[in-house]
C-alpha cells in the first residue's frame, strides 16, 4: 500500500480477515483501507463488525478497548458523512456521542464543522471549526473548512487568506492548491495594480492548479475545475472536454465532470457516450445521486418522460432534497399530462427552495392548462415577485402568461354568455401587455399576444369602454417606431383612417365603432411588428400574415358597417391588403385550408369567382371541416344558388352534427323556399352555440315571433327563449336596431311596456346616429347638386322608413302603459318621418300612416284631448278611404294591410269620440258614422254595440230593439267569432234591466251559460248581475263554479283568463 499498489493491498487484507473473521485488527485495517480509497459502503460495512466485534470482547473480557471503538465509530461516521446527506442524520448522531466521552476530538469536530456547512449552517460551522482552532492553530483541515465556507460566502480575501495559511502548514495537499485556485477563479479583482502580486489574476488560478496536479496527478477535482478554467476563461472546449475526460477517469464518480463532459457529449450529439459516463457512474457507486439525476434529465431530453421519472425518483431516494431533481421530475409529470403529481413535486421543491422562480412558475402554467385562470393569474404574479427579488423585474414568461390567461378566461366567459367580466379580462391583458412591451418589445409571442386581445376585443362592442384607450395608443407608439409597410412591402395609406381616429380620440367620446376601428388598427400594427421582428421566417410568419389578413377584412367590414356612405377607394384599400396579407400566407404554406378558407371569407363580397376557388381549394386539403363546407354554403346563398347552398350545409353538418352555422345556413334555405323547417333549424341552432352565433340568435327570435303571431296555440311562455336569445345579442352589439326593435316587440307581447320602450329607445338612438353619420359624410363628399342630393336621400331612405316603424311601436307601446304624452310625441314623430319618405304615397306606408294616426288618435283621446282624438281618426278615416280606392285600381281583392278592417274600426272610434264631445250635433253624427259602418259592413258587431249603447244611454227602445235584433240574426259562428268579450249577452242583459226586469236579465244569462257552460266571461257576468240583485247564496254559488273554471288548469278559461300584473 505504502507503494502504491492498493489493489494488492486490499486483496492481502481481505484473505486476512477470511482466515480471522473475528479480527478486530483486521476489520479495523479493512474498515480505513477502504474509507481511504472512497470506498465508503465497504469501509461502513467492516466498521460496523469491527464495532461488533470490539462490543462482544469488551463483554466477554471485561476490559474496555474505548479507543478502538472510537476509531470504528469514527470510521462509521466518515462514511455515513460521505455516502450522501441523507445520512448526515447518523453521523452527526455518531460524532456527537463521541464528543460527549471525547470532547476535544478533531476529527468528531471536523466533521461536526462540515455536516452544518453541508446543511447550509454557516455561522454555527464556523464556531465548530474555530473551537478545533483554538485547541490547535496549526490545524490545516480546519483552515482549510473555513476557507471553504467563505468562498460559499462569496468572502474570497478570506477565504484565500485561510487557504494560504493552511498550504503554508501543510504544503504537500493538492486539495489545498485546489481550493486556492478556484478561490482566485471566483474572485473578481478590485483593482489589479493594487500590488504586485498576480494572485486576484485568472492565471494565477491556473497556476494553482497545475502545482496541485503536481502533487497528485489522481486529485480529480484539479482537472475538473482546470476543464472549467479552459471552458469558461480560454474559451477552449477541446482542452477542456480533456480535462473532464481525465476527471472522470481518475473518479467515474466526479459530479461536475461527469455533468459538463454529459453536456459536451450531448451537444456534439454522443449521446451514447454521455449515457456511459452516467451509467459508468452508477455502476462504481449505486448511490451516485448526480449520476441518476443527470440521467434522468437526459431521458427527459430525449422524450423519454416515463423513464426519466423512474431514475429522478431514484436519485431523489439518495438525496431527497435535491431541489432541481425534483422540478425534473415534476416537468416529467407534466410532460406526461400528470398535472396533480407534477404539482405536487413543484410544490415540494418550493418547501426546498421558496426562492424557485421556476418552481413558482411552472405550478402556474399547470394551472393555466388545466383551465384554473384565476389561480394560475395569481400564482403567475406571484412568480414575478420571486423573480424580482433576483433582479428580474418583469419576468416575460410569467407576464406573458397573464396575458394568455386573461384572454384564455376572456374567451371562455364570452362563450358561456358573460360578455362584461370577458372585456374587463381583455382590458386587463392590455394593460400588463403594455407594461411589458415597454422592456420586453423585441419578443414576437408579446406581439401575437397583443394583436389576438385586439381582435377578441372586438367581439364585445356593447363593452369597448372599459378597454384601456390610453394603452392601445401606447402598444401603436411603440409599433410605430420601425417603419413597418416599408419593411413588409404594404400600402402606407391603408392605417391612416385608424390612426387619425386613435389620435383625434379620447376615452370620453370616442364612439364604439370608431373603438372597434382603433383596437383593428393596433391589432394591425402588432401583427406587423411581429412578422418584422421574426424576420419574416417561414417558421414565424406564416400564421401572423394570415391573422393580418384577417384583422384587415374586420376592418373593412367595420368601416363598411360605420360609414353606408363609405370612401370606395378606402374600403378597397382594406380588402386589397386583406387579401395581400392572405396571399403572404399562401405563398409560405400552400397546402393551409385555413389559410384557403380566409381568403375565400375575404373575397366573399367582392368576387365570387375566387371566392369559389378558395373554398374549393380549402376543401380539397381539408375535406371533413365543416366550417369550410358551410362558409361555401353562404357563398351560394348570397348568390341565391339554394341547391347548392343546401347541399353544402347538409355536408357540413354530417361532418359535425354540432356545429351551428350549418344547422343556420339550412334554416336560411329553409326560410328562403318557404317551408316551415326554419323556426325549429334556427332554435336547434340557437342552442347548441349557446348564444353567442348571433345570426341563430336573430332567425330564432324573428321567426319565434312570427309563429306566435300567427298561431293561436301557442303560449305566451314559448317567446321566453326567443327573449334571452336577443337579449344576448344585444349585450355583444347595442346599435343592432333591427334586434333591438324585435326585442322590444317581444317585450311587449310579455307585457313587460317599460322594457320595452326601453329596447325601442335603443333601436331609436341606434338609427339616429347612423342617420347623423351619413348627413355628416354627405356635408364633406358630396356638393350641392341636385344628383349628390338625390344619392344622399336614397342612403337615407331605409334608415328613416326604419326609424318610422320603430318610433311607431314605441307610441304604441307608451300608450298601452299609460304614458300617453309621450305616445303623442312618439306618433307624431313617425308621422313627420313618413312624411319625408319619397314612397309615402305607397300602398304600404298608407296603411303605416293609418294606423299611426290611429295610435296617435288614440292617445289623444286617453289624455282627454278630443278635439285632436276627432283630427286623427277624421284623418284616418279620410285616408282608409284613399287606400281602399288604391285596392280598386290595383283591381286588387287581397287586402294584405288589412285596411278595410282598419276602415270599419276607425268609424266606430270616431263615433265614440263624437259621442265624448257630448254636443247634440256631434252626438247625432255619431249615429251617423254607425250607421254607415253598419250599411257598409252589416255583420260589424262593434258598431252595432256602439249603437246599442247609445240607445241604452238615452232611452231609445226603438235603437235598443233594433240593434239587439240584429245582433240575434247573426249566425252563431259569426258571433262567436267577433264577439270574444259576450258584449251581446251584456247588453240584451242590460237592456232587460233598464225595464226593471230582474228575472229576464238573469233568464239571458242563463241561457248564455247553459248555452256555453264553459265560458268563464258568462259565469262572471251572472254571478256579478245576482250578487247586486238576489239572495248571496245564489251568487256564491254561481261566483264558486266561475273560481272552479279559472282555477282549473283544463279549463279553457283558464288559459284565455288575462290576469294584469
Amino acid at each position: 500500500a505504502l507503494q502504491g499498489d492498493t489493489s494488492e493491498a486490499h486483496e492481502l487484507y481481505q484473505e486476512g480477515v477470511e482466515l480471522e473473521k473475528g479480527s478486530i485488527f483486521g476489520n479495523m485495517a479493512l474498515s480505513w483501507f477502504n474509507h481511504d480509497i472512497k470506498n465508503y459502503d465497504s469501509a461502513l460495512e467492516y466498521a460496523k463488525k469491527g464495532r461488533d466485534l470490539t462490543n462482544k470482547y469488551n463483554k466477554k473480557t471485561g476490559s474496555k478497548l474505548d479507543r478502538v471503538l472510537r476509531s470504528f465509530e469514527l470510521c462509521m461516521a466518515n462514511c455515513y458523512l460521505n455516502i450522501g446527506a441523507k445520512f448526515h442524520d447518523e453521523a452527526m448522531s455518531i460524532y456527537q456521542k463521541i464528543r460527549q466521552k471525547d470532547c476535544n476530538n478533531m476529527m468528531a469536530l471536523h466533521g461536526i464543522g462540515k455536516i452544518l456547512s453541508a446543511r447550509g449552517k454557516f455561522e454555527e460551522s464556523i464556531k465548530v471549526f474555530e473551537e478545533a482552532l483554538e485547541l490547535d492553530t496549526r490545524d490545516h483541515i480546519s483552515k482549510s473548512e473555513l476557507a471553504w465556507i467563505y468562498f460559499l460566502l462569496e468572502n474570497y480575501e478570506e477565504a484565500i487568506q485561510l487557504i494560504s495559511e493552511a498550504i503554508e502548514i501543510c504544503d504537500g495537499s493538492a486539495l489545498y492548491h485546489y481550493q486556492t485556485s478556484i478561490n482566485d477563479f471566483a474572485y473578481v479583482p478590485l483593482d489589479h495594480n493594487s500590488t504586485g502580486e498576480n494572485r486576484r489574476d485568472k492565471k494565477y488560478a491556473y497556476s494553482q492548479f497545475i502545482s496541485s496536479l503536481k502533487l497528485d496527478v489522481q486529485f480529480s477535482k484539479s482537472f475538473t475545475y482546470l476543464g472549467h478554467y479552459y471552458r469558461l476563461i480560454e474559451k477552449n472546449p477541446v482542452k477542456a472536454k480533456s480535462c473532464y475526460q481525465k476527471a472522470i477517469s481518475i473518479d467515474a464518480q466526479d459530479e461536475e465532470a461527469g455533468t459538463q463532459l454529459g453536456e459536451f457529449y450531448r451537444s456534439s450529439g454522443e449521446k451514447d457516450l454521455a449515457l456511459g459516463i452516467y451509467h459508468a457512474a452508477i455502476q462504481a457507486n449505486p448511490r451516485a445521486g448526480w449520476a441518476l439525476r443527470q440521467l434522468g434529465f437526459f431521458k427527459l431530453a430525449d422524450g423519454n418522460n416515463a423513464e426519466a421519472i423512474t431514475d429522478l425518483q431514484d436519485a431523489l431516494k439518495i438525496d431527497a432534497k435535491d431541489v432541481s431533481c425534483w422540478e425534473g421530475l415534476a416537468d416529467a409529470y407534466m410532460r406526461e399530462g400528470r398535472y396533480t403529481s407534477s404539482m405536487k413535486a413543484f410544490a415540494r421543491a418550493i418547501e426546498l427552495d421558496p426562492s424557485s422562480v421556476y418552481a413558482h412558475f411552472q405550478i402556474a402554467n399547470i394551472k393555466q392548462k388545466l383551465g384554473m385562470f384565476d389561480e394560475s393569474i395569481d400564482q403567475y404574479k406571484l412568480t414575478i415577485e420571486k423573480a424580482r427579488l433576483k433582479g428580474d423585474q418583469s419576468h416575460l414568461p410569467s407576464a406573458k402568461g397573464i396575458g394568455d390567461c386573461y384572454l384564455a378566461s376572456a374567451k371562455e366567459y364570452f362563450y358561456s354568455g358573460f360578455y362584461g367580466r370577458a372585456a374587463e379580462l381583455l382590458a386587463d391583458g392590455l394593460l400588463i401587455m403594455d407594461q411589458t412591451v415597454k422592456e420586453y418589445h423585441e419578443h414576437i409571442c408579446l406581439w401575437k399576444l397583443i394583436g389576438d386581445l385586439c381582435m377578441t376585443a372586438t367581439l364585445l362592442p356593447n363593452y369597448l369602454h372599459l378597454m384601456p384607450l390610453d394603452s392601445i395608443k401606447n402598444l401603436i407608439g411603440i409599433s410605430r417606431r420601425l417603419d413597418l409597410d416599408e419593411k413588409l412591402h404594404l400600402h402606407k395609406e391603408t392605417d391612416k383612417f385608424g390612426l387619425n381616429l386613435c389620435e383625434n380620440s379620447d376615452a370620453d367620446n370616442i364612439l364604439n365603432l370608431d373603438l372597434i376601428l382603433v383596437l383593428l388598427t393596433c391589432g394591425c400594427f402588432a401583427y406587423k411588428y411581429a412578422i418584422v421582428l421574426g424576420g419574416n421566417r417561414p417558421d414565424t410568419a406564416p400564421p401572423l400574415w394570415y391573422d393580418l389578413g384577417i384583422t384587415y377584412y374586420k376592418i373593412f367590414e367595420s368601416y363598411s358597417r360605420k360609414d353606408e356612405a363609405s370612401d370606395s377607394l378606402l374600403s378597397s384599400g382594406y380588402i386589397n391588403a386583406a387579401v395581400k396579407c392572405t396571399k403572404m400566407a399562401l405563398k409560405f404554406e400552400p397546402t393551409n385550408s385555413n389559410f384557403w378558407n380566409a381568403l375565400g371569407i375575404i373575397t366573399i363580397s367582392v368576387n365570387a369567382k375566387i371566392s369559389q376557388h378558395a373554398f374549393i381549394k380549402a376543401i380539397k386539403y381539408s375535406p371533413k371541416n365543416p366550417m369550410i363546407w358551410a362558409n361555401l354554403g353562404f357563398l351560394y346563398l348570397i348568390h341565391s344558388d339554394l341547391e347548392l347552398a343546401n347541399q353544402a350545409f347538409l355536408n357540413s353538418r354530417s361532418l359535425d352534427p354540432d356545429y351551428p352555422l350549418a344547422w343556420v345556413g339550412l334554416a336560411h334555405v329553409a326560410n328562403l323556399w318557404g317551408t316551415d323547417e326554419a323556426p325549429g333549424l334556427f332554435e336547434h341552432a340557437y342552442e347548441i352555440s349557446g348564444g353567442h352565433v348571433l345570426d341563430a340568435d336573430y332567425g330564432f327570435a324573428s321567426l319565434a315571433f312570427s309563429q306566435y303571431k300567427k298561431s293561436s296555440t301557442f303560449h305566451k311562455s314559448s317567446l321566453i327563449s326567443p327573449l334571452f336569445a336577443l337579449k344576448k345579442l344585444v349585450e355583444q352589439d347595442s346599435n343592432d336596431s333591427a334586434s333591438l326593435n324585435l326585442l322590444g316587440l317581444l317585450y311587449e307581447w310579455l307585457d313587460q311596456p317599460q322594457k320595452s320602450a326601453e329596447s325601442f329607445n335603443g333601436a331609436i338612438m341606434a338609427l339616429e346616429q347612423k342617420i347623423r353619420q351619413l348627413e355628416q359624410l354627405a356635408s364633406v363628399q358630396y356638393d350641392e347638386g341636385d344628383d349628390e342630393k338625390n344619392l344622399l336621400s336614397s342612403k337615407l331612405n331605409p334608415f328613416i322608413k326604419k326609424l318610422a316603424y320603430v318610433q311607431g311601436n314605441l307610441g304604441r307601446v307608451l300608450c298601452g302603459a299609460g304614458d300617453f304624452d309621450q305616445s303623442i310625441k312618439a306618433y307624431i314623430e313617425a308621422l313627420n318621418l313618413i312624411e319625408r319618405q319619397e314612397d309615402s304615397e305607397s300602398l304600404s306606408m298608407m296603411s303605416f300612416r293609418i294606423y299611426t294616426i290611429l295610435g296617435a288618435g288614440l292617445a289623444y283621446y286617453f289624455s282627454d284631448d278630443l278635439v285632436n282624438s276627432l283630427k286623427m281618426f277624421e284623418d284616418a278615416l279620410e285616408k282608409t278611404e284613399g287606400a281602399m280606392q288604391m285596392l280598386e285600381q290595383k283591381r286588387s281583392s287581397d287586402d294584405i294591410y288589412g285596411i278595410g278592417e282598419v276602415r270599419k274600426d276607425v268609424a266606430v272610434l270616431l263615433s265614440q269620440v263624437l259621442w265624448a264631445l257630448e254636443g247634440e250635433e256631434q252626438r247625432q253624427m255619431a249615429r251617423e258614422e254607425l250607421f254607415k259602418c253598419i250599411e257598409e259592413n252589416t255583420n260589424h258587431l262593434p258598431a252595432m254595440f256602439g249603437l246599442c249603447a247609445m240607445g241604452l244611454l238615452q232611452d231609445d227602445q226603438t235603437l235598443i230593439e233594433a240593434t239587439l235584433t240584429a245582433m240575434n240574426n247573426l249566425p252563431i259562428k259569426i258571433t262567436d267569432k267577433l264577439d270574444r268579450n259576450r258584449d251581446v249577452n251584456f247588453l240584451r242583459s242590460r237592456y232587460f234591466l233598464l225595464q226593471g226586469s230582474i228575472e229576464e236579465a238573469t233568464d239571458s244569462l242563463s241561457k248564455a251559460v247553459l248555452l256555453k257552460p264553459h265560458d268563464l266571461i258568462n259565469w262572471t257576468s251572472l254571478s256579478s248581475l245576482l250578487v247586486s240583485t238576489t239572495t248571496p247564496v245564489a251568487s256564491v254559488s254561481i261566483s264558486s263554479t266561475a273560481l272552479e273554471l279559472i282555477s282549473n288548469p283544463r279549463s279553457s278559461a283558464a288559459k284565455n283568463l288575462q290576469i294584469e300584473e
